[in-house]
């Protein structure tokens, strides 16, 4: 028997058909009433949402226009009510029929659908979704990988940063988040990324060396360094002085290590250390300003 996508897996294959009608759709989709029923929800909700958003008028839409982002952090957009999505069948119940029982059937509403957020050139979308137990997720939907995956979100009003993983998802957990009109998020994409295998060899290469530096970019603002401690290799990324002129000192480095493993740490005194590199060919540095 197949198995049968998971929702997020649906919600973004109805996307990708949207955008490109000529994209093959999965022969268990039209298989399985359940996955077909969460597909077509999801295909005639971004229809409607999408029509509509075409219908504001072109007035009201200009003075959207400079509102994703802060005049002075280009990589940040910012979501409030403004860009709230209008609220249309936002709470589909799906319909199951127990195995044991064909006669038998249960409505179900494990998760629920809080608001989709859009920016103003419709290039990022983020979708609030509650769970039964209370649990908040984002998912953030884009045609650009670097605007979803790996970026840092924050929810207005909290501390910290979450990390979006390789899909675009966020697990918020417990929290108490306000009403989607009164919601805020920011999501920080990269200023620049590098891909660790340009500069680094494998880790055959690096065994028995006990240091090496790389220096790049071209105004030569980072320094790149791999060290052994007890036999596992540490990274270590100095940012000079230039790099945090003009009132950057907040920037933030994010190491890929994997699809599940990421690390994020500011800045002090213009070093951080990453622990416990297995392989720094198979690295991504990610830079946030």
């Amino acid at each position: 028997m197949a198995k049968c996508f998971s929702e997020m897996q649906i919600e973004r294959l109805a996307l990708d058909i949207l955008t490109n009608p000529g994209l093959p759709k999965p022969a268990h989709i039209d298989a399985c009433e359940f996955c077909r029923s969460i597909f077509v929800d999801f295909t005639e909700f971004y229809k409607q949402t999408h029509s509509e958003f075409r219908s504001i008028d072109a007035v009201s839409l200009e003075k959207l226009v400079d509102q994703k982002l802060h005049p002075n952090e280009k990589n940040t957009y910012r979501f409030d009510a403004l860009h709230l999505m209008p609220s249309v069948q936002s709470n589909p119940l799906h319909k199951k029929i127990l195995a044991a029982d064909s006669e038998i059937s249960i409505q179900s509403q494990s998760i629920r659908n809080i608001g989709v957020f859009t920016s103003s050139d419709e290039r990022l979308m983020v979708r609030v979704l509650k769970a039964r137990d209370g649990d908040y997720s984002l998912f953030l939907l884009s045609e650009s990988k670097e605007l979803y995956q790996n970026v840092l979100v924050r929810i207005v009003g909290y501390e910290g940063d979450y990390i979006s993983d390789m899909n675009g998802a966020i697990k918020l957990g417990k929290i108490d988040l306000p009403d989607s009109d009164k919601l805020g998020i920011e999501v920080r994409t990269t200023t620049e990324t590098y891909d660790l295998k340009n500069y680094f060899p494998g880790v055959d290469s690096l065994i028995g060396e006990n240091e090496i530096s790389v220096e790049h970019s071209q105004d030569r603002r980072y320094r790149m360094e791999i060290f052994s401690v007890d036999g596992k290799f540490n990274l270590k990324v100095t940012i000079t002085e230039m790099a945090l002129e003009n009132g950057r000192d907040h920037v933030k480095v994010m190491v890929v290590k994997n699809e599940t493993h990421t690390e994020v740490k500011s800045f002090e005194k213009g070093m951080a250390i990453f622990e416990d590199i297995q392989d720094p060919a198979d690295l991504q540095l990610k830079i946030f300003t």
